[in-house]
């Protein structure tokens, strides 16, 4: 009987748990400039690698360098 008491202390104890989220799991001013920034960021990337893409393909026929090659090949592989 005695432990069969002590059990249940030990047991009560453990409902009174709060259901709150951790404060750095919370949705904050943080989060609110990381979905504005990522966005602009991934817009201003994409117009720049398709820029470089545009300019090197015009330009191959008089110009084929192996460092237009290397800088083609990491526009096309920044944009995937």
């Amino acid at each position: 009987s005695e432990l069969l008491e002590l059990r249940m202390k030990n047991s009560t104890k453990m409902v009174n748990a709060t259901r709150e989220l951790p404060i750095d799991m919370r949705f904050n001013d943080g989060h609110v400039v990381s979905i504005i920034m990522y966005p602009i960021l991934m817009v201003i990337s994409i117009i720049g690698n398709v820029t470089v893409l545009y300019l090197i393909l015009q330009r191959r026929r008089s110009n084929r360098s192996r460092i237009n090659t290397m800088l083609l090949h990491l526009a096309v592989a920044d944009l995937l």
